[in-house]
C-alpha cells in the first residue's frame, strides 16, 4: 500500500515522524524523529523488569488541545523486531468551534517484520460545538503483533455536557504489508440530536472504547477464549463485546462504561493477557 499524508501549508498543521529500530544489543531505539509544535516526543523509557529491549514513549501535545483547523499528522515505522509501548501523556481536548469548522487528526503506522507495537491512547474529550475528523491507518507485516486502543467521552461528563458536540467522525484501517485490506471500520458519532445519546445504555455508560488485538503467533481462537474470560465483574459498570476480524486477523473489542479509568483497567488486562500468550514481561506501573 502506497499512503502519504501531506501536512497542511497551513499554520495550524503539525507534524511528528517518528522512526524507531533495534540496535546492536536488542533494544529499540529512536532512529529518526521529526516534530513541529506542538507535538513531541519523549526518550525511550525502560521499564520492563529484567528484560529492557522495550522502548516505552510518551507521545505529547503542547497545546490546550485541538481547536478549529488544527491538523496533526502522526507518521510512525517500527522497523524489524522493535518491541514499543507508546501512549499519551494527557487527554486530549477537541474545543468549541465555530458552525462548519472541523480539527483533523492523522495516523500514519507502518510495523515490519517481528516488530510489535501497543498503544494505550488518554480520552478524547468532544466539548460542546466541537467537531473532529480522524483517520488511523495501519500497515502490517503479518507477522508483527498489534494493541492499538481509544477512548472517548461525549463531553465533559463532570460539568453535565454531554452529546452537545456537532460530531466525532474516525476512519479506522488496517493493511497487511501488500496492500491487502484487513479492516475498514468507519464510526460517525453525532452529537447535537442524536437520538440515542438520551438512551438509558448510553447515559450509563457513556465512556466509548474500542481496541484491536492483532497476535499472528498465537491461535486466533485461543486469543479470543482469553480475551472474553477477563473477569467483568471485577470492573465497575463495564460491557464488552469482541469479533474476529476479517480474513481471521486478529480480535476488534468494543467497550462501554461508566467511567474512563474502568476502560483503562480492562485494556491493562487485555494487554497482560496477550504478553502471557506471546510470554512477555506483564505490563509495568506506567508513570503519568
Amino acid at each position: 500500500m502506497q499512503s502519504v499524508i501531506t501536512p497542511s501549508e497551513s499554520i495550524d498543521s503539525s507534524t511528528l515522524e517518528l522512526r524507531l529500530k533495534c540496535n546492536s544489543e536488542g533494544k529499540t531505539i529512536i532512529a529518526h524523529q521529526y516534530q513541529t509544535h506542538p507535538l513531541k516526543i519523549s526518550r525511550p523509557f525502560r521499564l520492563d523488569r529484567d528484560r529492557d529491549c522495550r522502548a516505552y514513549l510518551y507521545l505529547r501535545n503542547n497545546s490546550p488541545g485541538l481547536f478549529a483547523q488544527d491538523r496533526l499528522n502522526i507518521s510512525l515505522n517500527l522497523k524489524q523486531n522493535t518491541q514499543t509501548y507508546l501512549t499519551e501523556q494527557s487527554a486530549t481536548k477537541v474545543h468549541p468551534m465555530t458552525s462548519g469548522a472541523t480539527a483533523e487528526v492523522n495516523y500514519q503506522w507502518n510495523i515490519e517484520e517481528g516488530a510489535m507495537v501497543e498503544f494505550v491512547s488518554e480520552p478524547l474529550i468532544l466539548y460542546r460545538d466541537s467537531a473532529l475528523k480522524q483517520k488511523t491507518q495501519i500497515e502490517l507485516h503479518p507477522t508483527a503483533s498489534l494493541f492499538w486502543s481509544d477512548i472517548v467521552l461525549p463531553g465533559r461528563l463532570a460539568r453535565g455536557e454531554f452529546y452537545q458536540f456537532c460530531f466525532y467522525h474516525n476512519c479506522l484501517e488496517v493493511y497487511s504489508d501488500r496492500g491487502e485490506l484487513w479492516l475498514k471500520e468507519q464510526t460517525y458519532l453525532k452529537g447535537n440530536n442524536n437520538k440515542f445519546g438520551n438512551s438509558k445504555l448510553f447515559a450509563s455508560l457513556p465512556v466509548l472504547g474500542t481496541a484491536i488485538a492483532i497476535m499472528p503467533d498465537v491461535e486466533l481462537s485461543l486469543l479470543e477464549q482469553a480475551i472474553n474470560n477477563l473477569n467483568q465483574d471485577s470492573f465497575n459498570k463495564l460491557i464488552t463485546a469482541t469479533s474476529v476480524l476479517p480474513h481471521n486477523k486478529g480480535i476488534l473489542i468494543k467497550v462501554l462504561a461508566s467511567q474512563v479509568q474502568t476502560i483503562k483497567s480492562y485494556y491493562s488486562c487485555v494487554i497482560d493477557t496477550i504478553r502471557k500468550l506471546n510470554h512477555q514481561p506483564l505490563l509495568p506501573t506506567i508513570p503519568k
